[in-house]
């Protein structure tokens, strides 16, 4: 007997389609329509509406809010801190993006070490997908750390 759900999504899951991928795919409008009420309406500023959404299933997809939180949160600081290590050097857009990636990259294997190493058994299984989506989002911070300033990019990432 198949589950009380919709025939659509029935036909779906009798073609193959895993029912994660049906529930991400059709929460995306959803999330989408709430990302430009939240801008239109109420007036939140962020980055388009795209990174936001995106950074959304990132946090879906790591097993919990508070291991997403924390990789997170560990991708933009280090990202800030690259950008003022990297200052000084004055290299070209490209290459700093590039060193910025990498050491941010590292950072989040050493989080993810130490999240191993306290028995968190969560940093373990979370997926690398959602780890480079929220690695990606360093470069569009730091974009308009450099345009608008720290307490815009701050705002804008929150």
């Amino acid at each position: 007997m198949e589950p009380n759900i919709s025939p659509i999504i029935n036909f779906f899951l009798r073609e193959g389609v895993p029912f994660t991928t049906i529930a991400l795919l059709l929460m995306l409008p959803v999330i989408a329509t709430f990302i430009a009420f939240l801008r239109q309406v109420v007036g939140i500023k962020a980055f388009g509406i795209y990174t936001p959404l995106i950074i959304t299933f990132a946090f879906l997809a790591t097993n919990g809010l508070k291991y997403g939180i924390i990789i997170f949160l560990a991708v933009i600081l280090a990202g800030m801190l690259m950008r003022f290590a990297l200052k000084p050097f004055r290299l070209l857009y490209l290459p700093r993006v590039a060193v910025m990636l990498s050491v941010v990259a590292i950072a989040v294997l050493f989080v993810l070490a130490l999240g191993g190493s306290a028995k968190r058994t969560g940093f373990a299984s979370v997926s690398i997908f959602p780890i480079l989506i929220m690695i990606t989002l360093v470069e569009k911070f730091v974009a308009v750390q450099i345009e608008k300033g720290n307490r815009t990019a701050i705002i804008l990432t929150l």
